[in-house]
């Protein structure tokens, strides 16, 4: 197999970062010279030959603290600073104590930040400090996760989901490509008797490979996440947790499995679901356990609403807190829900929801402000730092783990930040949307070095203007999509799905919208529940008018095609053009359809289902006349309907059908929980029970 070099070579680090940057991961003493503090002062020449002189006044003091480094809860840890000049030494402990000597050992009783101030005495004193991180001590059977990128023996393992590949990437840079399961979603790397195994969650179905790549056991079936925990653990779409043993109980439907051991000893396994209920988030540990709204208020730097697209996971690893990352989405905003209109950045935002496994107390979240959708998180080995990785934002932020507070990160890492691994001293980051895997420097500080940049692929499998439409679609950190970082296409269409909200879209005159899937729009349009668009590239609108993007048209050209049923912008933006060529490739993306009975088919044509509900697509989505859609009335229009455009709203497009099982809630403005209730709601419709559940069991293969 093909192996690449690496664009740029790991080179030592500079004298001045190992010197001075450096803080040790360990609580060991580590001397470090010459970090920032005064010269030593030469001994003066008295000048007379030993004869009697005045009395020499008292030097100056140097204080030298050693590095930072973690200590643990309840355990001394040593500060050596006994390269420090002067007569005297005082320790300020940043816990309320005090301590005198150039070495001293102190023990913290509660974990924490703490900044530890080192006074020399002198004429005049000199102060060095440094920080203590303490932490309780790790499991002794680290946690295990689910992830895009995980390491398994001496390489590290990303998935490669548009093709069926596996990147096994060693530690000298050399990448060889390993084929595997249909579009590979999630990894989990083996321990224990796993050791060297890493099991693949795809599309099609579930794959373990062995240290040289091989197929050592294939489960059938989608799957969402993985993991080898004592074994073999799928979660397919449906919520099935499927264990070794081939035993099936039901969870949450997620995207992410964690698992850790339990008081008995026994594998314990959590996840949380990806799309949560409109009040409230949820996760699961053989449990369902609630996660609360967020109260807000709107402001430019938080927003209320409830944390979903929970698609990224990691529990600490003294096993004392567990992290779920998604999107915070503020659907309680609106003119028609309660008078307020939108701004861009009191939409959507990042989220990290932080809980105490053992109990299921919610922890005080951190702050994110011009942050999107989270696509990744891990904890350094002794939990002294959570790493967080924003899809589309380009950011990784380095957080303290008690007061969640932003500590350090890095900026313009790459398109798609979907996965991350640590050692503690390097942060590996798989850029998907890049093909590119890049390696951080952890022990720099607050500096962003940059260690290594490696190309994950030979040759790309989509098109060029595919590929760059996914860019843009997912791209929250260009200005031209979004103001501040906090919202792209992809923050309600996550992997062109739909993010199971609905919006309340008065003042762009319409009204409560259900968000739709875009894998299942028709190529040419029209598109949305009220056929305003004509063109993919008519997205400008969203972007310009309601998340504050600087737009990807020229504003002469805006002037003229702002309408989106007026002058096409096809061919007027490359980025746009791409965009609009990455929207039909989404069709591709669309769930697989299941087997249904002919009996069953025959009912839904028999009730008028295919009236409407027509074609490849479930839907009879079309132009009668340049402008004009096909709409449809069926009794569901209601208060908070709204407009069209901003007149009257006389009917629907109807919706298609595809991936229909996987959208809830239904119907335009989410009125309908399931899809029984969503036939129920069409007017002239009579079925008998034994009809109604004939056609929810095609709408469900669908």
């Amino acid at each position: 197999m093909a192996a690449e070099p690496l664009r740029r070579a790991m080179l030592p680090l500079p004298l001045s970062v190992r010197s001075c940057a450096f803080r040790s991961m360990i609580a060991l003493p580590l001397l470090v010279l010459g970090c920032g503090g005064p010269e030593k002062a030469a001994p003066a020449d008295s000048g007379d030959g030993g004869r009697d002189s005045a009395p020499v006044e008292e030097g100056p003091g140097l204080a030298r603290a050693p590095e930072d480094l973690v200590a643990f809860v309840g355990e001394p840890a040593r500060l050596d600073a006994s390269t420090s000049e002067g007569e005297a030494f005082t320790w300020e402990l940043g816990d309320g104590a005090t301590a005198e000597g150039a070495v001293i050992e102190h023990t913290y009783t509660n974990p924490g930040r703490y900044r530890v101030v080192l006074t020399a005495d002198g004429a005049p004193p000199h102060t060095d400090s440094l920080v203590v991180t303490v932490v309780h001590r790790p499991l002794a059977e680290a946690p295990v996760a689910s992830s895009k990128l995980v390491r398994s023996g001496e390489a590290l393992w990303a998935a490669l989901t548009d093709f069926d590949l596996l990147a096994v990437v060693s530690d000298d840079g050399e990448v060889l490509r390993v084929p595997t399961c249909r579009r590979p979603l999630a990894l989990a790397a083996g321990a224990g008797a796993d050791a060297g195994r890493v099991a693949v969650a795809c599309r099609d179905a579930a794959w373990v490979h062995g240290p040289d790549g091989a197929v050592v056991e294939v489960r059938a079936g989608e799957a969402r996440a993985a993991l080898l925990f004592d074994g073999l653990w799928t979660l397919g779409p449906e919520a099935e947790l499927t264990g070794p043993d081939g035993s099936v109980q039901v969870a949450l439907p997620g995207r992410a499995l964690l698992g850790w051991r339990g008081a008995d000893g026994a594998p314990q396994v959590l996840t949380a679901a990806f799309k949560s209920p409109m009040d409230h988030a949820l996760w699961w540990d053989g449990a369902p356990h609630r996660m609360e709204r967020h109260p807000g208020p709107d402001s430019d730097t938080d927003a209320r609403g409830v944390p979903n697209l929970l698609g990224a996971g990691a529990l600490r690893p003294d096993g004392r807190a567990l992290v779920w990352g998604g999107l915070k989405a503020n659907t309680e905003r609106g003119r028609f829900n309660e008078g307020a209109d939108f701004a861009p950045d009191r939409v959507v935002r990042g989220v990290v929801q932080v809980v105490d496994p053992l109990t299921g107390t919610e922890l005080d979240p951190p702050l994110l402000d011009n942050r999107d959708r989270v696509g990744a998180l891990a904890w350094t080995p002794l939990g002294e730092t959570l790493l967080v990785a924003y899809h589309g934002a380009q950011v990784v932020d380095l957080l303290d783990p008690f007061s969640m507070q932003r500590i350090g990160g890095w900026q313009h890492v790459g398109h798609g930040l979907d996965g991350l691994w640590t050692d503690g001293e390097v942060a590996w980051v798989l850029a998907s949307w890049s093909r590119e895997l890049v390696a951080f420097d952890l022990r720099a500080g607050n500096a962003q070095v940059e260690l290594a940049r490696i190309r994950l692929v030979d040759e790309e499998v989509l098109p060029a203007d595919v590929l760059a439409g996914a860019q843009v679609f997912f791209g929250a950190a260009d200005p031209r999509m979004s103001r501040d970082g906090y919202i792209s296409c992809g923050s309600c269409h996550p992997d062109g799905g739909e993010d199971g909200r609905v919006w309340d879209f008065t003042e762009r005159g319409e009204g409560l919208r259900n968000t739709q899937a875009l894998w299942a729009a028709p190529a040419g349009g029209p598109f949305h529940w009220t056929a305003n668009f004509d063109e993919g590239q008519d997205f400008e609108g969203d972007i310009r008018l309601h998340q504050g993007g600087d737009g990807f048209l020229s504003d002469e050209d805006w002037a003229v095609c702002a309408d989106g049923l007026g002058p096409p912008k096809a061919g007027l933006s490359p980025e746009l053009d791409a965009l609009a060529a990455y929207l039909a490739h989404l069709r591709l993306e669309a769930p697989a359809e299941a087997t249904v009975a002919p009996a069953d088919l025959a009912v839904f044509a028999g009730a008028g289902c295919v009236d409407c509900h027509a074609g490849a697509e479930g839907t009879d989505a079309a132009w009668t006349a340049p402008g004009e859609p096909v709409l449809h009335d069926v009794g569901t229009l209601g208060p908070g309907s709204g407009s069209r455009r901003g007149a009257a709203l006389t009917g629907l497009r109807t919706p298609p059908l595809r991936g229909l099982r996987r959208t809830a809630p239904y119907l335009h403005d989410g009125s309908a929980p399931d899809l029984g209730a969503a036939v129920r709601a069409h007017e002239g419709v009579e079925l008998r029970d034994d009809e109604l559940d004939a056609i929810v069991r095609v709408l469900s293969a669908l």
